[in-house]
């Protein structure tokens, strides 16, 4: 694929990954003898995040897309398999025969998800990998993604692209796109901390039909980070990830 120039310009140089290669992952140790060949991800945040790193050719499926690829990256998600827009069955994707699996959110791949569990992979071989973002969540709050004490941070990212790019022995990209979205970050606060910004910000994801609750952001989730990293604040002060809230509730804006 064709990398924003952005990405082509690596800052300094990664060695090749040395496998096997063992990472713990949400205390999971994973042990890959190889580069995977056959990657299903499951959630758009662990698909964009592989082809950003330009391993398309190693993807046999994605699933769970709720809104469209970036636009850079449409060329090369158009060469993976499309398994499912919404949540995948388990056989749909044992059919692409994968050897890993990412994922982004716990309801694809976790202990309550109805797709499949870690274990269930583990017990055929394959590795599974879940968005470090997953592990610092609690999921004990009996909400499906979990609640937050603290804000999600880039470093969670961060965290993931390297991961990844040394299981995918592409440490190099993985270092660029690292650098870019550091220098993105930057620009964006150097924006902001001139302007006394204050705005509220309330991130609505979906609702399950018009007449439904909508699924808000809450207040340390990554919509959160986008609403300080703006300047302003998330009117939703849960620690709920993503809350459901009546359309009468969330307007007008909690006061802070």
């Amino acid at each position: 694929m064709a990398f924003p120039l952005a990405l082509s310009l690596s800052p300094a140089f990664a060695a090749s990954t040395a496998y096997p290669l063992v990472i713990n992952n949400c205390g999971v140790e994973l042990t890959f003898e190889k580069a995977p060949q056959r990657a299903v991800t499951l959630g758009q945040n662990s698909a964009e995040i592989l082809l950003l790193l330009g391993v398309e050719d190693q993807m046999v499926g994605t699933a769970f897309w709720p809104s469209e690829v970036l636009p850079e990256l449409a060329e090369a998600n158009g060469k993976v398999k499309r398994l499912s827009q919404e949540i995948p069955t388990l056989e749909s994707i044992l059919a692409e025969r994968p050897d890993f699996v990412a994922a982004q959110l716990a309801h694809l791949l976790g202990p309550e998800s109805k797709v499949a569990k870690r274990e269930d992979f583990a017990n055929l071989g394959i590795n599974s990998y879940l968005s470090p973002t997953l592990c610092t969540a609690n999921h004990n709050s009996g909400d499906v993604h979990g609640a937050r004490a603290e804000m999600w941070n880039m470093d969670q990212l961060y965290q993931e692209i390297d991961e990844l790019s040394q299981i995918f022995d592409v440490a190099d990209r993985g270092q660029a796109l690292i650098a870019d979205f550091k220098a993105r970050e930057a620009a964006i606060r150097a924006r902001v901390s001139t302007q006394a910004n204050g705005l509220s910000y309330a991130f609505w994801f979906s609702s399950p039909s018009p007449e439904a609750d909508a699924y808000l952001g809450g207040k340390n989730g990554s919509s959160g980070f986008i609403a300080d990293l703006l300047g302003g604040h998330n009117v939703i002060q849960t620690e709920v990830e993503w809350p459901t809230v009546s359309w009468e509730g969330s307007w007008p804006p909690i006061p802070m």
